[in-house]
């Protein structure tokens, strides 16, 4: 080789390139000259590519004459041109989080602030409801300009929708949007692929259930009873990390009376807030009174069957049902794995045998009460804010970490995770849309608690002969034996583990005592069927027929009718048949009772310069939930 510099000048260099090992192209032979590395550079147009995602490397051969043979070709290393996944496998279990890392290896633009969003998508879809990995966001916002560096999400185990543990791989792929102005051939460009380990393990939150019932019987979710006979508004149950807080409130269940019920219920993630009460009406006001728009999504998932039956979803995958029974309302929350640890309230702890107060300080066990344990737990504690209330414009926004996306069909979303099997035929609401007036609210609970004030007062049991209106402990045993003897559901539920029948029954007892007659026996039934159909939802053993049986799940979906047609009809394949006079999906409303029309929208009035004024919304109650009604109004134009 020549070894001067007058020697090298006179060498021919011969360059070419290389996309994923095929040639694509050769550069005539040249001399060195001072822009050679500018004369023989590859141009994009040369290439044929439409996306991005190869490897490229140059090489050249050397002559001493423009035609003479060229000598054995030096290559570059391969570069490669894309995005990298840094993180190929991961493995995330029940308790354990994990993180993708993507890193450009080149600079995407020259645009200052452009973004170019690389999205989530998963090519295989999980049919059977297997572990998923969820993630905290769904996409990233790459730089266009100095945009080599890392840039990371947070993935998860999905929440178990059955029991036992369970083991799955997914895969994880990016793409780019179709169009990308300021370099196309970043769009259209998919990449990955993450191989997610997903393990999911339901154990601690097996047969787990905290509820409040009239008026109200407490149980935690270590299954342990007491009395929490107090009017007020409290919080039953919070997961702070999750930002989820659920309040009831409490008032005598009629004029004068020691016995309290549940008037409202009050579920908060982030700012947004969902009410169901009657505590400042005499019609119920069902809907959100905040949305919390941090996550582009509702966070509070919403089902119903009728007016009567709610179910209340929660990103953690914590579910809450609910029931009104005339004026009375029944709670239960259905843990999820997220709430280990985490969970308090007056639902207690998952872990651990001690009732703790608002600021962790541990309370003496007494069945029939605990006043300074409810007590702090009550929202006039300071710094306390009321979801029943318009304080609720102080919440904080979620966390936007929050662990909402999800992949189906080929596409990652903010969305809910594979949900249980449903028993009862539930219908979603309609996403966060705010339809009660907290202002209303507000000025409504100011002047009903001038007459009222909130007061502990425990429960005295003492032996007794003869209760209120003759009633006797072996009647009352009598009654409700033969209230669960004559229910299918709880013929069918009684042997499914976790199902605590016997609590039911105690509750159903204790409640004729107090109140001195039947009004609470749907109340104790609710209590069974709400855990029943959430075991058996989970519980897969359960959804399996055999040839000469069908599944347990099957034969209580037959009968599951809503709130058992509430002793006014009769259940056929869940579906209740109403006695004449009564109507609603579950027969609670008598059709000879005409419903509180409270208000209109705006008091009524329409600007018709800026609206149609074809529409206008009544508020009010009972509606019966039927297509057929009407309501009609007179309009009235002013000029």
């Amino acid at each position: 080789m020549p070894s001067t510099e007058a020697e090298h000048a006179e060498i021919w260099y011969t360059v070419t390139w290389y996309i994923d090992s095929k040639l694509v192209k050769k550069f005539p032979a040249v001399q060195k000259t001072a822009d050679i590395k500018t004369t023989t550079l590859l141009n994009e147009d040369d290439t044929g590519l439409t996306s991005v995602g190869f490897q490229i490397r140059c090489g050249y051969s050397v002559s001493y004459d423009l035609d003479s043979e060229l000598s054995r070709r030096t290559d570059s290393v391969d570069r490669f041109i894309g995005i990298e996944i840094l993180t190929p496998d991961l493995d995330v279990q029940q308790d354990t989080n994990a993180t993708i890392v993507v890193r450009p290896t080149v600079e995407i633009g020259v645009c200052n602030g452009c973004k170019l969003a690389v999205n989530l998508i998963k090519p295989t879809e999980n049919d059977a409801c297997l572990p998923d990995p969820v993630l905290s966001r769904c996409s990233i916002n790459l730089d266009a300009k100095n945009s080599i560096r890392n840039y990371s999400m947070v993935v998860m185990p999905s929440f178990p929708t059955s029991y036992g543990k369970k083991f799955a791989v997914q895969i994880l792929r990016f793409k780019t949007p179709e169009y990308f102005l300021d370099h196309p051939l970043w769009a259209k460009y998919e990449f990955g692929d993450v191989r997610v380990r997903v393990t999911t393990n339901a154990a601690a939150i097996e047969g787990k259930v905290c509820y409040a019932v009239p008026d109200p019987h407490m149980y935690t979710f270590r299954d342990i009873p007491y009395e929490h006979q107090y009017q007020g508004i409290y919080t039953m149950y919070r997961n702070k990390e999750w930002t989820q807080e659920l309040q009831i409130q409490t008032e005598p269940c009629w004029p004068g009376s020691s016995v309290t019920c549940i008037c409202g219920v009050a579920v908060s993630i982030g700012k947004e807030v969902y009410v169901i009460e009657h505590c400042s009406a005499d019609y119920w006001k069902i809907g959100y009174t905040q949305c919390d728009k941090t996550s582009g999504v509702s966070l509070i998932e919403v089902k119903s069957v009728g007016s009567s039956k709610f179910k209340i979803r929660l990103p953690s995958s914590t579910t809450i049902s609910i029931a009104r029974y005339g004026g009375q309302m029944t709670v239960h929350v259905f843990p999820s794995v997220a709430d280990e640890v985490l969970a308090d309230g007056l639902c207690g702890n998952l872990n651990e045998n001690v009732f703790r107060k608002r600021n962790g300080a541990a309370v003496p066990y007494k069945r029939w009460g605990m006043p300074t344990f409810s007590d702090s737990w009550s929202v006039e504690q300071d710094g306390v804010i009321s979801l029943f209330s318009d304080d609720v414009t102080k919440l904080n926004a979620v966390n936007t970490g929050l662990f909402i996306c999800d992949c189906k069909d080929n596409v990652c979303k903010n969305d809910r995770r594979c949900g249980q099997v449903e028993v009862e035929k539930f219908i979603s609401k309609s996403t966060c849309n705010v339809t009660l007036d907290l202002r209303e609210r507000n000025t409504v609970n100011i002047r009903r608690r001038s007459v009222t004030s909130r007061s502990h007062t425990i429960i005295k049991r003492q032996a007794e002969t003869t209760w209120t209106n003759g009633w006797t402990e072996s009647s009352a045993k009598d009654y409700c034996n033969s209230v669960f003897l004559n229910s299918s559901i709880v013929q069918i539920c009684k042997n499914i583990p976790n199902v605590n029948l016997q609590g039911a029954l105690d509750n159903c007892i204790l409640d004729i005592k107090l109140a001195g007659d039947t009004s609470f026996s749907l109340v104790a039934m609710e209590t069974i069927t709400a855990s029943c159909f959430n075991e058996v939802s989970y519980d897969t053993r359960f959804q399996q027929s055999t040839p000469n049986q069908t599944s347990i799940f099957d034969q209580i979906k037959e009968v599951a009718c809503p709130a058992e047609c509430s002793q006014h009809g009769t259940c056929n394949q869940g579906i209740c048949t109403c006695e004449d006079g009564f109507g609603s999906l579950d027969c609670s409303m008598s059709l000879n009772i005409p419903p509180l029309l409270d208000h209109v929208t705006n008091d009524g009035y329409c600007d018709s310069i800026n609206s149609n004024c074809l529409e206008i919304s009544a508020f009010g109650g009972d509606f019966v939930d039927t297509d057929s009604i009407r309501c009609k109004i007179r309009t009235f134009q002013a000029r």
